[in-house]
C-alpha cells in the first residue's frame, strides 16, 4: 500500500517536467535567439565564456531532445505501472513522436560527426606534413650551431622567420617563448621578442562581415562612421582594432541577440589567399566624417573595435593537437630536455591561446582590473560595452593618449616621467601583491598616457596606491591607460608566499634564501642545490655590493644572470610565477628609462609589510 502514494507524487511531479518540456520544445524555434540575449548578461558576469553554449544552437536541440526522450520512456513505465496518467495520454504519445524523431536525428548527427572527424584528421595531417617540411630544415642545421656564436645568431633568424611563416599561433608560441628566460637562452628570447613588433591584419571585406553576423543588416546604424579610412589603428596577432562612432539610441532600437563565431568556407577561404583585400571596395563609401551626422538622435560616442582574425579557433584546435603529439615525442626522444616539462608548456600555452581567442574573456578582464583600482583616478581601463561584445567581437571605450613611447624618448618633461615612473611601478606592485592579478603583457606598447589639465588637478587628486597611507592624499600630472588585458597571471597561495618571500630575502640581501624559495617552487629536482644556493648568494650580493637604484643596477644584467642560473642547475618555475616576475622586469626597466634614480625594492617593502 505504500508504494502507491511514491508513484503517484512521482507521476506528477513527471506531468509537471513534461508539460514544461513540451512548452520549450514548441517555443524553441523562435525564442532561442531572445533566451540567448536574456542569459548572456548572466553568463558574462560569472566568467562563464563556453563556446558550445555562445555559437552552436545544434548543439542545444540535441541535449533538450535528449531529456525529452528520456521523459518519454519514464512516463510510458508510469503508464504502466498506473491508470493516473490517462489524463496525460496526449503529452505522452506527443513526446513518442518527439523521441523517435530525435532517435533518427541522433543516428544522423552521429554520423556526420565521424566524417567530420575525419575530415578534421585529414586537415591535421596535412598541417603536419605543411609543419614537417618546415621545421626539419631548421632542425637539421642545430648542431652547427655550437661551431660559432654567428652560426647561432643566424639559426635564431631561421626559427623567427619560420614561426613568421607558420602562421598566428606560431607567431603567439614564439611571444610566449620569449617570456620564459628561465626555459631558454638570452640570445633566443631577445630574437624572439621581435615578434610582438610583426603581425598581420586582414581586409576591411572580413571585418564587415564580422559586424554584419553580428549585428545583422542594420549594423552600419549602430556604428556610424570609422576613422581612420577604416583601417586599423592597430594589429595583434589574434585581433586588430578600429576606431568607430556609435549612436547609443539606434544601439537600443537595434536586434543585437546574434553571436554565430563560425566563419563562412568562401569567406575563410578569400581570407586564406589574401583575396579579402581586393573587395575592399564593397561598402567602402562608409561614413569618413563624424560631422555628416550631428543631426543623430543623440551624441556619438567614440569606441574601439577589436575584431579576431579569421580561422583562429580552427588554426588553434589544430595547432594545439599537433604541438602536444610534438611535446611528447621529443620528451620521449631526448630524456635530458625532460626537466622542461614541454607537455605543461604547451598546457599552458593552451590556456593562454584560448583567453586570447575568446574576446569575452578580455572584456571580464578589463571589469576586473577597472574594479580593483576604483577610486583611483589616475589608472583606467577602457570600459567593456556588453551589448556589443562577442566572442569574435570586443566593443569597448575608446581612450585617447599619448604612448608610453613618446615619454620614454622625450627627456624634456623630466618632472612628468618621474612622477609616471613612480605611478607605473606602483601599478604593477599593486596588481602582484595586493590584487593577485596582474597583466601579463604590460609593455610601453599597451600603455598610454593622458596629461590633466590644471582644473581636474586641482579637483581631482587620486588616492594613493601605496598600503598603509590610504588617508593620504597624493596627485598625479598624468592618467595611466592600460591597454590589451587578454593576458593575465594569478598565483596559488604557494606561489604568492614564494614571491614574497623571494622579494623580501633580495630586499634583505639574502640570495641563498631567495634560492631555496625557488627551489621548493620549482616542478623539477635540482642535481646540485648547494651549487644553485652558492651561485644565487653572489647574483644577490653582486646587486646589493652596488646599491638597489635602478640607477646602478643593470637589472637586465641581474635578470639575466638569474635565469640563466636557473637553466644551468634545471629549475623550472611555474608558467604564471615567470609572467609575474616578468610583467615586474619590464615595469622596472620602462621605470629606469623615466627616472634613473627610482628604487623599486624600497617601493615594494610597504607592498610587502600589507601582505604578511
Amino acid at each position: 500500500m505504500w508504494i502507491r502514494p511514491i508513484f503517484t507524487r512521482a507521476c506528477n511531479f513527471s506531468n509537471i517536467c513534461t508539460r514544461i518540456r513540451v512548452h520549450i520544445l514548441q517555443q524553441l524555434p523562435h525564442n532561442i535567439n531572445s533566451t540567448r540575449l536574456k542569459w548572456m548578461p548572466t553568463k558574462y558576469r560569472t566568467g562563464e565564456f563556453r563556446t558550445s553554449w555562445i555559437s552552436s544552437t545544434n548543439q542545444f536541440i540535441p541535449f533538450s531532445c535528449n531529456v525529452v526522450l528520456i521523459s518519454a520512456v519514464c512516463s510510458g513505465f508510469q503508464e504502466k505501472v498506473t491508470h493516473v496518467l490517462n489524463p496525460t495520454s496526449e503529452i505522452v504519445d506527443y513526446h513518442r513522436d518527439i523521441a523517435s524523431q530525435y532517435q533518427s536525428r541522433g543516428l544522423i548527427h552521429l554520423i556526420r560527426r565521424i566524417i567530420w572527424n575525419l575530415w578534421e584528421l585529414c586537415f591535421i595531417l596535412l598541417r603536419m606534413i605543411e609543419l614537417t617540411c618546415v621545421f626539419i630544415p631548421l632542425l637539421m642545421l642545430y648542431p652547427f650551431t655550437r661551431l660559432g656564436s654567428n652560426i647561432k645568431n643566424f639559426w635564431y633568424r631561421v626559427m623567427l622567420r619560420d614561426l613568421e611563416f607558420c602562421g598566428p599561433i606560431f607567431v603567439k608560441l614564439g611571444q610566449w617563448a620569449s617570456t620564459r628566460r628561465d626555459l631558454f637562452p638570452e640570445e633566443l628570447c631577445t630574437c624572439l621578442s621581435k615578434l610582438q613588433r610583426r603581425t598581420r591584419t586582414h581586409s576591411w571585406y572580413y571585418t564587415q562581415y564580422c559586424l554584419e553576423k553580428a549585428y545583422g543588416s542594420q549594423w552600419k546604424k549602430i556604428f556610424i562612421s570609422f576613422d581612420n579610412d577604416c583601417i586599423p589603428v592597430g594589429s595583434g596577432c589574434c585581433a586588430q582594432v578600429y576606431k568607430a562612432w556609435i549612436d547609443p539610441e539606434a544601439l537600443a532600437e537595434a536586434d543585437v541577440c546574434y553571436d554565430e563565431s563560425k566563419d563562412s568556407l568562401l569567406v575563410e577561404g578569400l581570407e586564406m589567399f589574401g583575396l579579402g583585400k581586393f573587395l575592399n571596395f564593397k561598402n567602402h563609401n562608409q561614413h569618413n566624417s563624424v560631422k555628416e551626422f550631428q543631426n543623430c538622435k543623440g551624441e556619438l560616442i567614440p569606441v574601439a573595435i577589436k575584431v579576431r582574425h579569421p580561422r583562429m579557433e580552427i588554426m588553434l584546435r589544430r595547432d594545439l593537437a599537433i604541438l602536444k603529439t610534438m611535446a611528447s615525442a621529443v620528451t620521449s626522444l631526448f630524456p635530458s630536455l625532460k626537466w622542461l616539462s614541454l607537455v605543461d608548456c604547451v598546457e599552458d600555452f593552451a590556456q593562454l591561446m584560448k583567453a586570447q581567442v575568446d574576446l569575452c574573456v578580455e572584456g571580464h578582464n578589463l571589469d576586473k582590473f577597472s574594479a580593483n583600482f576604483k577610486g583611483m583616478d589616475s589608472v583606467k581601463f577602457p570600459c567593456p560595452i556588453w551589448p556589443l561584445t562577442r566572442t569574435n567581437i570586443l566593443v569597448e571605450t575608446y581612450e585617447e593618449g599619448q604612448p608610453m613611447q613618446n615619454f620614454v624618448m622625450d627627456k624634456s618633461g623630466a618632472s612628468i616621467n618621474v612622477k609616471l615612473a613612480e605611478l607605473g611601478i606602483n601599478t604593477i606592485l599593486k596588481m602582484v601583491f595586493e590584487d593577485n592579478f596582474a597583466h601579463g603583457d604590460l609593455h610601453p606598447g599597451n600603455m598610454l598616457v593622458q596629461e590633466k589639465d590644471e582644473k581636474e588637478l586641482n579637483v581631482k587628486k587620486s588616492n594613493s596606491i601605496f598600503p598603509f597611507s590610504f588617508a593620504k592624499k597624493q596627485s598625479f600630472p598624468v592618467n595611466l591607460v592600460i591597454l590589451d588585458c587578454g593576458i593575465t597571471a594569478s598565483l596559488d597561495e604557494r606561489g604568492k608566499k614564494c614571491l614574497k618571500g623571494v622579494f623580501a630575502a633580495v630586499a634583505d640581501g639574502d640570495g641563498e634564501k631567495a634560492a631555496e624559495l625557488f627551489l621548493n617552487h620549482s616542478s623539477h629536482q635540482c642535481s646540485d642545490p648547494e651549487k644553485f644556493k652558492g651561485r644565487m648568494k653572489e647574483i644577490v650580493d653582486t646587486a646589493l655590493d652596488k646599491s638597489v637604484t635602478l640607477e646602478q643596477v643593470e637589472v637586465a644584467s641581474l635578470l639575466s644572470s638569474l635565469f640563466s642560473t636557473m637553466i644551468e642547475h634545471k629549475v623550472k618555475l611555474d608558467g604564471s610565477f615567470s609572467s609575474i616576475i616578468l610583467a615586474i622586469m619590464v615595469l622596472e626597466g620602462l621605470g629606469r628609462s623615466l627616472d634613473p634614480t627610482i628604487d623599486v625594492v624600497e617601493k615594494a617593502k610597504p607592498f610587502l609589510l600589507s601582505s604578511m
